[in-house]
């Protein structure tokens, strides 16, 4: 079964003649899971946590700003939606970048709760002296929260 899902997989990512791989096309093959974790909060999360939102030339670091095409990324469907976390990816570990995130990010995650999927979504970033830690916890319609790790958000639901 897992040859004939990367074989259907495959045929929709190749182009016209069923050769050559669609150029700059980027996917995960993701197993497919059973598990009882993986909650409606969960995939939402995932969705937004694992697409890249548009940034604006303002908020590039100065490094990625003066170059003839900039990347701004985004999803070309909606470059509104997902998160900027992909602007930090080179800021270094202190507590004015992890209060920065967790405004940007709290930002970038309200359409979630704008959309009546959940009552609250609270953002808490740390660091140690060699990883920064992202928990994100959400409080559901029911009045249950759940807390995720950014971090092991992917690898958790195969366990």
């Amino acid at each position: 079964p897992i040859g004939l899902a990367v074989d259907n997989t495959l045929r929709h990512c190749v182009d016209i003649t069923g050769v050559n791989v669609i150029g700059g096309m980027q996917f995960e093959l993701v197993p497919d899971s059973d598990v009882s974790n993986l909650t409606d909060i969960r995939r939402i999360l995932m969705l937004f946590l694992g697409t890249d939102k548009r940034a604006t030339l303002d908020e590039l670091p100065a490094d990625m700003r003066d170059v003839q095409f900039p990347d701004l990324r985004g999803w070309m469907c909606d470059p509104t939606f997902g998160n900027r976390l992909w602007l930090y990816e080179r800021r270094p570990l202190s507590n004015v970048v992890d209060r920065e995130i967790e405004l940007v990010l709290s930002e970038d995650l309200a359409p979630i709760v704008d959309a009546g999927l959940c009552q609250s979504i609270t953002v808490a970033v740390s660091h140690t002296s060699r990883q920064r830690s992202i928990i994100v916890t959400a409080k559901r319609l029911d009045g249950q929260t759940e807390a995720f790790d950014v971090n092991k958000l992917w690898t958790e639901i195969v366990q």
